[in-house]
């Protein structure tokens, strides 16, 4: 699946969030790699969990707009609209203590 952002039209819009939104974490002492994550299945606190940028995240009950990798930790930083994107920090999925797989947008 292409790369995007939910409710932003066009690549270049999508870009620009992306940008942004890696700006404030930045800002907050939390830098991401390049990477463009789609989808994340992790287990933490023994119970499993899926999100997936554009569906709802169950545990916090708010849509997932984006996902980061961290770029000096072993860290997946989910972002919804409370956390990440417009305010407070990102819901942190540790990738070193729990069982992690990640599904990438794909390159193009």
């Amino acid at each position: 699946m292409k790369f995007y952002v939910p409710y932003v039209e066009g690549e270049q819009q999508a870009e620009k969030v992306w940008t942004s939104v890696r700006a404030f974490l930045i800002e907050q002492g939390l830098s991401t790699t390049d990477r463009r994550i789609r989808k994340v299945y992790f287990q933490q606190h023994g119970n499993d969990y899926e999100a997936e940028v554009g569906k709802m995240f169950d545990d916090l009950r708010e849509e997932t707009i984006l996902i980061l990798e961290a770029a000096h930790r072993k860290l997946i930083y989910l972002c919804t609209p409370n956390r990440g994107i417009v305010r407070g920090d990102p819901y942190l999925i540790s990738a070193h203590q729990t069982k992690t797989y990640v599904v990438d947008f794909d390159r193009s």
